[in-house]
């Protein structure tokens, strides 16, 4: 029984269930940051769920280098996007705000669709990683709808 409870979700010192629980974290909040009307102040509570479970795991010599990291760039990003609105930012460390973390690994990327035609074509965001969460009205060209499909 030791062994089970030593390496099951049930123990909570399990690096891999910090881990995971940090991601499930992350996820909502980068959802919410890359959408257009988003209310400021959202998100204190996993914001601070997740600076417990940051440190958590930073104390236990968690081994996943990247659930760190995007913790950083989340938290950075969140801080970035708050401060826009004045809002209390006191219950964050000072370590997140003078973090040199990757804010490209979970930030959102604003173009409106003149620069969006210019820059992208639909094949080249097809194959990357990006996602489309507003789309403008109107009708589309029956060729680039073809060439998509």
């Amino acid at each position: 029984m030791n062994r089970y409870l030593t390496y099951s979700g049930m123990n909570e010192n399990n690096k891999e269930l910090l881990a995971a629980k940090m991601r499930l974290l992350i996820h909502p909040l980068k959802k919410a940051l890359s959408l257009k009307n988003v209310r400021p102040g959202f998100g204190k509570e996993k914001v601070i769920k997740l600076i417990s479970l940051y440190d958590e795991y930073s104390k236990i010599n968690g081994n996943d280098k990247q659930a760190l990291e995007l913790t950083e760039s989340i938290i950075s990003n969140y801080i970035d996007f708050q401060k826009q609105y004045d809002v209390d930012l006191s219950f964050i460390p000072e370590k997140f705000f003078t973090s040199h973390s990757d804010k490209s690994i979970t930030g959102a990327i604003n173009i409106d669709k003149c620069d969006f035609d210019k820059l992208y074509n639909f094949e080249s965001i097809a194959n990357s990683r990006h996602s489309i969460r507003s789309f403008a009205g109107g009708k589309m060209d029956r060729d680039k709808f073809i060439k998509g499909v």
